[in-house]
């Protein structure tokens, strides 16, 4: 039977072409993952190099070097707070220093401006003093001359025309407007505000002495406390920050050594993560070596095949009872 003949041939061919399939895939699997296996390997042994180079430690002393740092780190850090609580308790006597200073400083440029306007006034005191004395002066120099020159008499003489006699008259205050009693109110008035601004010159004077009294105390006071400010920062600010800036050197020091820890952590985790994908790959290729030598081992062979084919054939000719057998056979070639 054509039919049958070509059908059976497909169907051995399409079997082994299946088997052929799975085989080539498996062998590509293989082949692709012994490439990423040999990857790896060169990768590991980068990094291994990489590793003896630098001297980097195991994992097991990197984490503990790490866990060293924490704890020096946290102890660092504990006795730095109590260095900051304990400088804040020690400046008290520091800060009142400080305020007690910036007071005196407060306290001298308000004298300072006080005894700026007291010269300003006894400044403006002189000059009205001196209007006053001349003014007096004038004065008196009215009455002087009043004494020196005298008063006007009345003057009679003959009229030139008439004959008849003239009286000129003084007139009234003679060579002198002003009267003598007039004069001598302003002058006592004079005198009165002259000693008036006197008085207040004087007291002026004694407020700037005691003012300038009170300047040399303060500032005296003021050099006292800032003795006492850089006496209590030698012996007791400066210290602290000294310490406290060698607790700071040695956390950044311990910060630095830690992230160096970190990194080293990071390479060597890289290195074992390499080398357990190393034996993850090389599990899957046994695996699929296993494989692939099943299917190698238990795939039909065309000999197997036709054995069988031939048995049933000679089982089937027996049972229909073809005595001359001769010739009858499976082709190898013609399957």
């Amino acid at each position: 039977d054509g039919a049958k003949y070509t059908y059976t041939k497909e169907v051995f061919k399409y079997i082994y072409n299946v088997l052929d399939t799975d085989i080539s895939d498996i062998e590509q699997q293989i082949s692709d993952k012994r490439s990423e296996l040999n990857n790896l390997r060169k990768k590991y042994e980068h990094v291994s190099e990489f590793l003896r180079e630098t001297g980097y430690e195991s994992i097991p002393s990197i984490d503990d070097a790490i866990e060293e740092c924490d704890s020096i780190y946290e102890s660092l850090n504990i006795e730095l707070h109590s260095l900051n609580s304990s400088m804040m308790a020690n400046s008290d006597n520091y800060n009142q220093f400080k305020s007690y200073h910036s007071e005196f400083n407060l306290k001298i440029k308000m004298i300072v401006r006080s005894i700026e306007e007291i010269n300003l006034k006894k400044d403006q005191y002189i000059r009205l003093k001196n209007d006053y004395n001349n003014d007096i002066k004038k004065i008196k120099a009215i009455h002087l001359a009043n004494e020196k020159i005298g008063l006007t008499q009345d003057i009679k003489c003959n009229c030139p025309i008439c004959d008849n006699i003239i009286t000129i008259e003084n007139g009234e205050g003679g060579f002198i407007k002003s009267k003598p009693e007039s004069l001598d109110e302003e002058l006592l008035s004079l005198e009165k505000r002259e000693k008036s601004i006197s008085d207040l010159f004087i007291n002026l004077t004694h407020e700037h002495r005691i003012l300038l009294d009170d300047k040399i105390q303060l500032e005296a006071d003021l050099n006292k406390v800032s003795g006492m400010i850089d006496t209590e920062a030698k012996q007791f600010i400066t210290p602290f920050l000294t310490q406290r800036d060698s607790l700071l050197k040695e956390i950044s020091s311990v910060s630095k050594k830690t992230e160096t820890l970190v990194s080293s952590l990071k390479v060597r985790n890289r290195q074992e993560e390499l080398l357990t994908k190393q034996k993850s790959l090389t599990d899957n290729i046994e695996t699929l070596i296993e494989k692939l030598n099943d299917l190698r081992v238990n795939a039909p062979s065309i000999d197997g095949i036709l054995s069988c084919l031939g048995d049933d054939l000679m089982t089937f000719l027996t049972d229909v009872k073809i005595k001359n057998r001769t010739g009858i056979s499976i082709s190898k070639k013609h399957y």
